[in-house]
């Protein structure tokens, strides 16, 4: 099927989606799961008042102008009234992803991006088996998970000009940037919405796996710095990159957001777990 699908598609959008489709598919099961424990999902939302709905709410008394088929027969004839069996009105939520896609996001093996377009992928899948509207950021709508796959293959798609709304908002990227460049984008967020921010950085920046001679080249400015001995310089490294770590962090929590590091490759089931959860 797939095959079928993306002849017109690159090799790499053809893995997105396939991996996605995995993760969509051990994230249904996990939270058939949760909702057997009673942990609340992603879905439609309950808002307490009656309307259209599938959930029972309440029953009241039958008013000039109620369907007779929304009578509850049975129900009314225990009493000497008549009673409207009324459903709890659920409303959709829109989610809006905006995802970061830069010479920096293409490092890495599978690149931060790759990690980033597929948890993107998996979040649609799983909006939309409870029609629930996912945007892209920097396309105004997905068109369905073929076009927003062919979208994140796109090395043109960019999210800088979109605009962000929505009741929950996934913010993905490295943010090994300095603050200043990434705070507007978090000041951004209309105080409504939920905000989740995923820092994806690969193993090689997260660890400094690196002895003797190292030739470093930042991956949009091209500029290259030599390093002597990589591993004298591996503590202070560490001691930056956790310092910048926790300032996205931080950073997120002063939003009133939600913070999840992915190392860029591993599993990141338990991240949309997590923002599968009603606050």
């Amino acid at each position: 099927m797939l095959a079928g699908l993306f002849t017109k598609r690159t090799s790499r959008a053809v893995r997105m989606r396939q991996q996605a489709e995995e993760l969509y598919a051990r994230l249904r099961d996990a939270k058939t799961v949760r909702a057997a424990s009673g942990t609340p999902l992603r879905g439609m939302h309950r808002i307490r008042k009656g309307g259209p709905g599938h959930e029972f709410w309440q029953y009241r008394d039958f008013q000039t102008g109620d369907a007779a088929r929304n009578i509850d027969w049975k129900q009314s004839g225990k009493s000497d009234r008549v009673l409207i069996r009324q459903k709890e009105r659920e409303t959709q939520k829109r989610t809006c992803v905006w995802l970061q896609n830069d010479a920096a996001m293409q490092f890495g093996t599978p690149a931060k991006y790759e990690s980033g377009a597929i948890i993107t992928l998996a979040t649609a899948m799983l909006c939309a088996s409870h029609h629930d509207p996912l945007i892209l950021c920097g396309t105004g709508s997905t068109g369905g998970l073929d076009h927003l796959t062919g979208v994140l293959d796109d090395a043109t798609y960019s999210p800088a000009d979109g605009r962000i709304e929505g009741e929950e908002i996934l913010l993905i990227a490295d943010f090994l940037d300095p603050q200043e460049s990434w705070q507007p984008l978090l000041d951004s967020i209309p105080s409504s919405s939920r905000l989740h921010v995923i820092q994806i950085l690969d193993g090689a920046e997260l660890d400094l796996p690196y002895d003797g001679h190292t030739l470093f080249e930042h991956p949009g400015t091209r500029s290259r710095e030599q390093v002597l001995n990589a591993a004298s310089i591996r503590p202070a490294y560490l001691e930056r990159l956790q310092a910048q770590i926790d300032t996205v962090r931080q950073a997120a929590r002063a939003q009133g957001g939600t913070y999840a590091l992915l190392r860029s490759g591993d599993d990141p089931l338990d991240i949309l777990l997590n923002l599968s959860k009603d606050a």
